[in-house]
């Protein structure tokens, strides 16, 4: 709610990178936490930059897809997002320490986005 409000009023860009700013935030907060609180607190950030990231794509989805394609596009990204959870879960529950899948398979990936999101959205 907060992201779609930002986006409105400062720019989709702008909203999108402040999202994604919180989520890598909370994702550095939960990798170096040493207490409950602190990856409490982590995984509260990293849950209202990530919601809202997606909320701020619903809208470019909305605004720049025409058609039958819209819809595509946004189960596409359900799916995605579904699958990236589940093997994120499964990842976990593979590896031993749950900082190296924080790392590798969250923060490193969501860097990523972040600047493809930069390069190609103007």
């Amino acid at each position: 709610m907060i992201m779609s409000h930002v986006a409105d009023n400062y720019g989709r860009k702008n909203g999108e990178m402040i999202a994604w700013g919180i989520c890598i935030g909370g994702q550095v907060v939960s990798i170096f936490s040493f207490n409950l609180v602190t990856v409490g607190i982590g995984g509260f950030l990293l849950g209202f930059g990530s919601n809202g990231a997606i909320n701020v794509h619903y809208s470019f989805f909305k605004e720049l897809i025409t058609g039958k394609t819209r819809e595509r596009m946004i189960i596409a990204v359900q799916l995605a997002f579904s699958l990236g959870i589940s093997l994120i879960s499964l990842l976990s529950y593979l590896i031993d320490d749950w900082k190296y899948t924080m790392v590798f398979f969250i923060l490193i990936p969501s860097i990523i986005s972040g600047l493809l999101f930069l390069k190609y959205i103007e």
